[in-house]
């Protein structure tokens, strides 16, 4: 029984080599972005402007050196905002943007990842007990609830696909691998805490 042999037919693609020319990213995503903010918006829910500060916020973490020209942050920025907001497949985005299948897959962690370092100390500071006392206070005066510090909203169940060797220990009772996503709200429905847990029925 031999192994089956697996040969390298390209570097890159033909289809990938003309993304400048045909590329979602320098044909429509710009177009769109400069001339229609609202199908903008539904695209990568965002507004152009608060991707632009992200933009900026981000490229740093992923500018990369490579002996071929590698994507640029905002390619690799664009491909993650569209995955995420229109819950596509990894095979949609290497076609739309025509670059690797592989390369998608590397690059949605990467940009996550970019994202949270950025992101996180505005969006999720982490509190000190000065702020955790005005919280309290804030829940007295607007609802008259003494001695709080947030609401715990419920659990949402988020799907996942199972890790490897991990048995049924993500599996839950409604037949699917899951992690639990929990939240602590201030007394204006903000988020001052989030938590992925792993609950083990």
């Amino acid at each position: 029984m031999n192994p089956r042999k697996w040969n390298c037919r390209w570097w890159v693609r033909p289809v990938n080599r003309r993304k400048r020319q045909q590329g979602f990213l320098n044909n429509l995503f710009r177009e769109i972005k400069s001339n229609d903010h609202e199908e903008f918006f539904t695209y990568t829910r965002l507004c152009p402007e608060q991707y632009r500060t992200l933009l900026e916020l981000v490229t740093p973490y992923l500018r990369k050196r490579s002996m071929r020209k590698p994507l640029s942050p905002d390619t690799r920025l664009a491909i993650t905002l569209t995955y995420l907001a229109q819950g596509d497949s990894v095979v949609t985005k290497h076609l739309e943007y025509r670059v690797g299948r592989s390369t998608v897959y590397k690059i949605v962690p990467e940009v996550y990842h970019a994202i949270w370092l950025v992101l996180q100390p505005i969006v999720l500071p982490v509190l000190n007990a000065e702020k955790w006392k005005k919280i309290s206070e804030e829940f007295f005066l607007k609802w008259q609830f003494p001695n709080c510090v947030g609401a715990l909203l419920d659990g949402r169940h988020m799907e996942i696909q199972a890790p490897p060797c991990s048995g049924s220990q993500f599996y839950n009772y409604k037949g699917y691998f899951r992690i639990v996503l929990m939240v602590l709200c201030d007394a204006n429905y903000k988020f001052t805490w989030v938590i992925l847990v792993n609950m083990v029925n």
